[in-house]
């Protein structure tokens, strides 16, 4: 078989770093929003000891729902503008008989160690009851966004673990078609986990 043909491509999720986080819109609207809850709390609880002033309750109380609305409008855009919440897909993911290649750098498998792989999430997996979030190791009711899939292997020395995305069902079917092939040719890969 031919070594270069590529039997699976996708990309590499990278996480957002804090700075990246920072800037977008979503986190903005959060922070703005926490802030407002928190001075409508503090002003609550200054007016209920010492001033007993009607006007600034009401005051109060706007200032807290402005503030919660703000923040529901933050978490609302983290959910659905943000197309993979959040991080983003950054360089290629190509698997070959002989080897992965993850950007510019490529793996032969004959010099991997300790090769797993889990494949739990695809874009637009419907939640059924509640499906596992293994990055906020937490119970969800969101869709899948496609990037809870990793592979991870030791090459060098270096431990390697990589966050991958599966467009669809038939893209995670891709996947575990080619993972079975390289098993059956010989190539030592462990399936960790897999939903």
């Amino acid at each position: 078989m031919d070594t270069k043909k590529e039997l699976f491509q996708s990309k590499i999720f990278v996480k957002y770093s804090f700075n990246e986080k920072l800037n977008l819109q979503s986190t903005k609207f959060s922070i703005i929003g926490s802030i407002l809850i928190l001075l409508s709390i503090t002003l609550y609880l200054v007016n209920s000891l010492f001033l007993e002033n009607e006007i600034l309750f009401k005051t109060i109380i706007l200032i807290g729902i402005f503030g919660f609305v703000l923040l529901l409008i933050g978490q609302l855009l983290f959910s659905f503008n943000e197309e993979f919440g959040s991080g983003k897909l950054k360089d290629d993911f190509v698997i070959t008989n002989a080897f992965i290649s993850i950007g510019d750098e490529v793996f032969y498998f004959n010099s991997l160690t300790d090769f797993k792989y889990i494949v739990t999430d695809f874009k637009g997996k419907e939640p059924h009851f509640f499906r596992y979030d293994l990055e906020n190791n937490i119970l969800s009711r969101r869709y899948g966004k496609g990037v809870l899939n990793w592979i991870s292997f030791t090459h060098n020395g270096v431990f390697y673990k990589k966050r991958f995305y599966l467009e669809s069902e038939q893209h995670l079917q891709s996947f575990r078609q080619v993972m079975n092939l390289l098993i059956s040719e010989g190539v030592n890969i462990k399936k960790a986990l897999e939903f």
